[in-house]
């Protein structure tokens, strides 16, 4: 089996591409960045691709092609290529154009959908990095007083709103 990986910057592309090819697969690797690291090229098996962020129609016909059903979209891009109309292609900007909110999860979802449409499918990242999650529950020595649970409650609450 062959899992894609649309890779961004950073380390965590690196190590989902290990962890897939732990887990016996094969590891199809497009890099949306223009400097990817070594190690991913080494890792993409049978091919390794870099297409910019903006090229939705050449990045969804490579997948198609290379006959890559599983994705996982993982690593850091900068959005500020929405500002920078030049580099997208006609599916990226009708994708965009349909927006109403321009945040990340939307942006990300509005991907997903097409992929969905496509064939493809966009698969958790936690499938393969869940050994670097911590386990659900207290990990610390003690546990947290009432006052610092509510702290923390409020916490989670801000980040998610923030998230969105």
């Amino acid at each position: 089996m062959k899992v894609a990986l649309i890779a961004g910057a950073g380390l965590l592309p690196v190590i989902l591409a290990q962890e897939v090819r732990n887990a016996g697969k094969q590891v199809l690797v497009i890099s949306i960045i223009k400097n990817a690291d070594e190690r991913l090229i080494s890792l993409s098996h049978p091919d390794f691709f870099q297409i910019g962020v903006g090229q939705v129609r050449k990045i969804l016909e490579t997948l198609l092609k290379m006959d890559a059903r599983e994705i996982v979209i993982i690593g850091r891009v900068c959005k500020d290529i929405l500002f920078k109309p030049m580099h997208l292609d006609t599916k990226a900007l009708k994708i965009l154009s349909k927006l109403k909110n321009k945040n990340d999860s939307s942006i990300f979802r509005a991907i997903a959908d097409e992929m969905g449409s496509a064939g493809l499918k966009l698969i958790d990242q936690r499938l393969y990095l869940s050994k670097l999650l911590p386990q659900k529950g207290i990990i610390t020595k003690r546990k947290p007083s009432r006052t610092e649970w509510q702290d923390i409650e409020y916490g989670i609450d801000l980040a998610r709103k923030i998230a969105q």
